[in-house]
C-alpha cells in the first residue's frame, strides 16, 4: 500500500508500506540535496527514537542500522522544484518523477535508451510528452531498484512498477518481490 505525505507532516512506520513524502522546494542541488538528507533524518529520528546514521552512495543515502527491528530502503527523485522521498521497510524501492512538461524532446532520448516497441508506443500516443514521461519515470525506477545506471538499449530486471500523476508529474515506484502489498 502506498501512503503519501506532504512535508513536514507526521510520516508513519511504512510496516511494509511505501511511504511517499513530498519535500516542496527542494530543487536538484547542493542546498536541496542537503535539505532532503535532513528531513530523512528527522523521519528517521521520529521512527526510531534515536538519531539513524546515513551513508552516501551512487545511489543515494543508505540507512545505517535499523528501526525497529528493519531496514529501510530509501529513494529520492527531483522534479518540478520539489524533492520526493521515497521509503519502505524490509523491502527493495527505486522511485522516479518526471515533469511532463520537460518531455518534450523525448525522441532522441527514446530512441537512445527505450525499447523500440516502446518508443513506436510513444510516437502512436496522442499525448507523446505524457507517454514518454511515463515510459521514463518507470524506467529509472526500475534501476533505481536494481541499483544499476541507464545504460543505452538495455533494461533493467522486471520489476512490479507503481504510478501515479500529481500536478503535471509522473511518479513511479518499482517494488522488489519481498513484502509486496
Amino acid at each position: 500500500m502506498l501512503k503519501t505525505y506532504q512535508w513536514p507532516h507526521s510520516i508513519a512506520f511504512p510496516n511494509a508500506d511505501v511511504a511517499l513524502v513530498r519535500i516542496r522546494q527542494a530543487e536538484r542541488s547542493a542546498r536541496g540535496r542537503l535539505r532532503v538528507r535532513d528531513v530523512l533524518r528527522e523521519i528517521l529520528l521520529n521512527w526510531a527514537g534515536h538519531p539513524i546514521a546515513l551513508e552516501e552512495s551512487a545511489q543515494g543515502p543508505i540507512m545505517q542500522g535499523s528501526v525497529r527491528g528493519e531496514h529501510i530502503e530509501v529513494s529520492i527523485s527531483y522534479a518540478g522544484g520539489d524533492a520526493w522521498l521515497a521509503l519502505r521497510s524490509n523491502g527493495g524501492i527505486g522511485l522516479d518523477a518526471v515533469l511532463v512538461e520537460e518531455c518534450t524532446a523525448w525522441k532522441e532520448i527514446a530512441e537512445l535508451y527505450l525499447e523500440d516497441e516502446a518508443v513506436q508506443k510513444i510516437r502512436e500516443a496522442p499525448h507523446q510528452a505524457l507517454a514518454f514521461a511515463r515510459r521514463w519515470a518507470a524506467l529509472e525506477a526500475r534501476c533505481k531498484l536494481a541499483k544499476l545506471p541507464l545504460r543505452e538499449k538495455s533494461q533493467p530486471p522486471a520489476a512490479p512498477v507503481h504510478s501515479l500523476e500529481v500536478d503535471n508529474l509522473v511518479i513511479c515506484i518499482a517494488l522488489s518481490a519481498a513484502a509486496q502489498n
